[in-house]
């Protein structure tokens, strides 16, 4: 009502109306019923009023009732008598499938929202609720998803089919046991790989944390693995829940822990205040020595920002195993943007930062230190035009080093993929 309204919400009282106007936005009829019709809309982004996400009526519009039922509202049987007697409501328990998903979807309040809904020549209805896409064949009386096949009823190990919207953000393939991969998403956190054949196709996968641990975290920015006890895993997280936290599982991933706050962010808006956090990198001559580096400039972001003063962006560091960080700038260029970094599998007290350009048109480069990350030294090596680095890779076998580099506005001469076999000479 405040936002319809455009008033303060503390000034709307206690007094509920007596009938409401959902705002719906979308329409659909059977193609060979055109007394059947879907209207549906979205409760969490449209500012609309719940329960219920998709409407149905069969008589032309003469009575209505919700085609899709999901969350406590439904479960617990709420308002049940109204629904049956009142609204002549054929059934009231939830119809919805989301597969890893299922459980978290079933305890909460339905304040998702449809984000959209389509029918095809057959009758076959298309919606979204949740990041899930759900199919209905029987005319909207059952909706299961469609985006992933589970291996077995139960087994919680799923193969995507390639349309899902679950945000990727970063794979680790090295991971200390073989065949294991871990694999990042924003709003769905860690996954990791379930085949036991490693060249299989398509790669099953299995959550390790969020919607399979009550209170975690939902959004990982980067992860890393002990060096010499696999089953020790850490995360940060660039949104959301735990979104300035450092965590760690001792059991590969089973539980969670935080273990300290790289950074202290104030706790307002979680979705919408995003901490670009990348490289997270442990030394594995000593393992307490962690870094990860905060970027300012996300050039490969799909959107958000960190609201933060630019004099706590750059490389973070750790000597205690994660519980204390401090900022490690030392001998970066004020203003640049650390957007990645590597160790030097040969030297582990080498490391590389890929600085791509800054605020306020700050030039950088490629940064190295021999430190641990203590002080940084500009490599002085690299072609004159290319001052925007925005990757580096170096590959373990051999020690080539690789970055990609360039910027929106820059020229042909300032990007590409160099490579150099001399670390970093040429």
């Amino acid at each position: 009502m405040a936002h319809w309204l455009g008033i303060d919400k503390s000034t709307i009282g206690n007094t509920y109306p007596t009938s409401i106007l959902p705002t719906y936005n979308r329409i659909v009829i059977n193609p060979s019923n055109p007394q059947e019709i879907y209207i549906s809309h979205n409760v969490k982004h449209d500012y609309s009023f719940g329960p219920y996400d998709v409407w149905k009526t069969i008589n032309g519009e003469k009575n209505w009732f919700p085609a899709t039922r999901t969350g406590s509202y439904w479960s617990n049987e709420t308002d049940k008598n109204y629904w049956n007697n009142v609204r002549n409501t054929p059934k009231t328990s939830i119809n919805t499938k989301f597969a890893h998903l299922q459980h978290e979807m079933e305890i909460r309040e339905e304040l998702w929202g449809c984000r959209f809904l389509s029918i095809n020549s057959n009758g076959d209805l298309f919606i979204s609720l949740d990041q899930r896409i759900l199919k209905s064949t029987d005319h909207g009386a059952n909706w299961p998803q469609i985006d992933d096949i589970e291996s077995s009823p139960g087994s919680k190990i799923w193969t995507g089919k390639g349309g899902s919207n679950l945000p990727g953000r970063m794979m680790l393939v090295e991971t200390g046991i073989p065949g294991r991969k871990l694999f990042c998403s924003g709003e769905h956190e860690l996954w990791k790989s379930a085949n036991s054949d490693s060249n299989q196709r398509p790669i099953a996968i299995t959550q390790i944390e969020v919607q399979v641990n009550p209170g975690g975290a939902h959004s990982t920015g980067a992860v890393a693995v002990h060096p010499t006890d696999p089953d020790i895993i850490y995360t940060v997280q660039n949104r959301q829940n735990h979104r300035d936290d450092f965590r760690k599982s001792t059991d590969g991933g089973a539980t969670w822990n935080n273990i300290g706050e790289v950074i202290d962010y104030p706790n307002t808006n979680l979705s919408a205040d995003v901490m670009h956090w990348n490289s997270l990198l442990v030394d594995k001559n000593a393992p307490n020595k962690i870094i990860v580096c905060l970027t300012s400039n996300p050039v490969s972001e799909v959107g958000g920002f960190n609201k933060l003063d630019h004099g706590k962006f750059g490389v973070y560091k750790s000597t205690n195993g994660g519980s204390t960080w401090n900022l490690s700038n030392s001998g970066l260029p004020e203003g640049g943007s650390v957007n990645r970094m590597a160790l030097f599998p040969s030297n582990d007290n080498a490391v590389y930062a890929a600085l791509n350009n800054g605020r306020n048109g700050v030039k950088v480069g490629l940064y190295r230190s021999y430190d641990s990350a203590s002080t940084w030294n500009k490599i002085n090596t690299l072609p004159a035009d290319v001052t925007s680095i925005n990757n580096i890779f170096i590959n373990p076998n051999n020690n080539d080093i690789y970055i990609a580099c360039g910027s929106f506005s820059g020229t042909a001469a300032q990007g590409g993929i160099w490579k150099s076999t001399d670390k970093a000479a040429t």
